[in-house]
């Protein structure tokens, strides 16, 4: 009971660090500005993504260690379909949204709305990737390791790529 508890006290405490990491982005680039066309930008959004799958790595790898049966779920075999089902209603609702003038206003106003619905669709990202790797490994007590070296080689090939 006492090592649920840690976890689940690991697991607040990440999460406020993450949201005061964040916090702390979204108030220093509101004082200098956003970088446009600049390698900045680009570092800046690496830095965004490995701090957010690496957030999520820690505590997916904390609720593993809390409940060590919940890879054993027959629900697994479901979770590319399902994750892919709500990215892809995700994604329309994001464009429909985007069209109204309303949303576009919303993001001028409160630029920390960018930042959620950035971190939302990686979060969905990176259980879509964990949902593969489930798939394909044998042994599933590495399957959290496997799904953060995948998700993060996957967006880094992708973002230096471009």
């Amino acid at each position: 009971m006492q090592k649920k508890k840690n976890h689940s006290a690991f697991q607040i405490v990440t999460t406020i660090i993450f949201i005061l990491i964040l916090l702390i982005m979204h108030y220093s680039l509101d004082r200098q500005g956003v970088p446009i066309n600049d390698n900045r930008s680009m570092y800046l959004t690496g830095g965004l993504i490995f701090l957010t799958i690496s957030w999520l790595y820690i505590i997916t790898s904390l609720q593993i260690n809390k409940k060590p049966r919940m890879l054993e779920s027959h629900k697994w075999k479901f979770a590319p379909l399902f994750v892919g089902i709500i990215s892809f209603f995700s994604i329309l609702a994001l464009f429909t949204f985007a069209s109204f003038d309303l949303f576009s206003t919303l993001l001028d106003t409160w630029n920390a709305l960018f930042y959620l619905i950035v971190v939302y669709f990686i979060i969905l990202y990176f259980y879509f990737i964990m949902s593969f790797v489930y798939r394909f490994l044998e042994t599933k007590k590495e399957v959290i390791h496997y799904t953060y070296f995948w998700s993060l080689l996957i967006i880094l090939i992708l973002v230096f790529a471009i």
